[in-house]
């Protein structure tokens, strides 16, 4: 299969767009009826990079739509995954959207009291008036990262 530059700028716009509507910076992506490649149904497959850098890749080889549109499904899970949102490489490139990183739990670098410690002292200056990092940046959004399945 090739795909043309325009198509694959096409692409790459309806993965951003798709990004930041799953971030909460900006509108649900406009995917068209397209024709040719981005309307055939295709498996697909994101790769996020931050400077560069891998970050991780998710995707499926099962066609359930239109290539454009499961580039959008896929850049929107992406966001979602708690393999590429809960890690400690997250944490370490944006720490400006980040009040409290506990991975240090997951490479045994702190205590679960340590970590307890850490978020109570978020908690008491955030009750005494101190924004949240996703107030100050305008987020009106919260994740929890879920680090072990639940009974």
């Amino acid at each position: 299969m090739s795909i043309s530059a325009e198509d694959r700028n096409e692409l790459l716009r309806l993965a951003r767009a798709a990004m930041g509507y799953a971030v909460g910076e900006g509108p649900s992506p406009q995917v068209l009826m397209y024709e040719g490649v981005l309307g055939e149904r295709r498996g697909c497959f994101v790769t996020l990079t931050n400077a560069g850098q891998l970050r991780g890749c998710i995707g499926t080889f099962t066609p359930r739509g239109a290539l454009a549109e499961m580039v959008v499904e896929m850049a929107i899970q992406a966001c979602r995954d708690p393999r590429f949102t809960g890690n400690p490489i997250t944490a370490r490139t944006m720490s400006e959207h980040i009040d409290l990183d506990v991975s240090g739990l997951l490479r045994r670098e702190m205590t679960l009291n340590e970590a307890g410690d850490r978020l109570m002292e978020i908690v008491a200056r955030t009750v005494n008036g101190r924004l949240t990092c996703a107030e100050a940046l305008g987020h009106r959004e919260f994740v929890l990262t879920r680090l072990y399945p639940s009974a």
